[in-house]
């Protein structure tokens, strides 16, 4: 019984490390992800910013734009401009930065998700390590009584 109840204890301590150092990886996540937003968000909106200025200036100064017959023709023209802008023009830099942001927050996204899990385990257990304590208790108590 006593090498049992130091079993446990010994485990309980284990886990009490265990529980503590996934609460640290789980604030360390949240700080990460919660960062990894605000900069996609910034680069998003500059991204956005470029891309209105580059469809302003194409809808005024395209001669090709201006010249379609119909919204069809327009869009063709817009989305092939948007593609050559994005690999090397004058969007390729706020696209290129987006891409990444955007992969970086997916990581961060990643990372959180798997330390919740961590956190959420790693609690569960001390749950049912704290009841198995309880148990062990009441029985000791019993027994001497």
């Amino acid at each position: 019984m006593i090498s049992l109840l130091r079993s446990l204890v010994d485990d309980a301590q284990n886990m009490q490390r265990t529980l503590t150092e996934d609460t640290l990886q789980m604030s360390m996540a949240i700080e990460q992800r919660q960062y990894a937003l605000q900069v996609h968000k910034m680069a998003k909106s500059a991204y956005d910013s470029a891309e209105a200025e580059f469809l302003f200036d194409l809808a005024y100064n395209n001669e090709e734009y201006i010249r379609a017959k119909n919204a069809e023709a327009r869009e063709v023209v817009r989305d092939r401009a948007l593609v050559v802008a994005r690999q090397a023009g004058v969007l390729a830099q706020p696209w290129r930065i987006l891409n990444e942001c955007a992969l970086g927050l997916e990581n961060m996204q990643t990372a959180y998700d798997q330390a919740e899990v961590r956190f959420k385990s790693a609690r569960i257990c001390a749950e049912l390590m704290a009841a198995q304590l309880m148990a062990l208790s009441a029985d000791a108590r019993l027994l001497h009584a």
